[in-house]
C-alpha cells in the first residue's frame, strides 16, 4: 500500500489467521528478551510477504506461523497489538522513535 515493504498485498476472498495469538520476537527488539505481546488477526487481505522476524502462536490452538518484519526502527505486521499485555513493547516503541527523529 505504502511501498515500505517490496511485496505484494492481495484479497485473499476469505478471512485469514483469524483469532486471538500472542507474539515473541526471534531476537529481542522491540519486546525484551523471552516476552511475549498479545493480539488478534482478521482480515481479509494477505501478503507474498508477512514476515519472519516474530512467531505468532494462536491461544486456542497452539498452531504456530511465521510472522513480522523488522529492521529495529520499523515493527511491520498485520496483527493488531493489545499494549497493556507487555507495556514495555510501547516503551520502547517510543525510545525507537525518540531516537529516529533525532536523526
Amino acid at each position: 500500500m505504502a511501498g515500505a515493504v517490496p511485496a505484494v498485498c492481495y484479497d485473499a476472498g476469505r478471512t485469514v489467521r483469524f483469532g486471538y495469538i500472542e507474539i515473541s520476537e526471534k531476537k529481542s527488539c522491540f519486546l525484551p528478551e523471552s516476552t511475549a505481546i498479545k493480539g488478534h488477526e482478521f482480515h481479509y487481505f494477505d501478503s507474498t510477504d508477512n514476515g519472519t522476524d516474530a512467531i505468532a502462536k494462536k491461544t486456542v490452538t497452539g498452531r504456530e506461523y511465521p510472522c513480522i518484519i523488522e529492521n529495529g526502527n520499523c515493527w511491520i505486521g498485520f496483527p493488531h497489538l493489545y499494549y497493556p499485555s507487555n507495556p514495555a513493547f510501547a516503551g520502547r516503541l517510543v525510545e525507537k522513535a525518540k531516537i529516529r527523529s533525532r536523526q
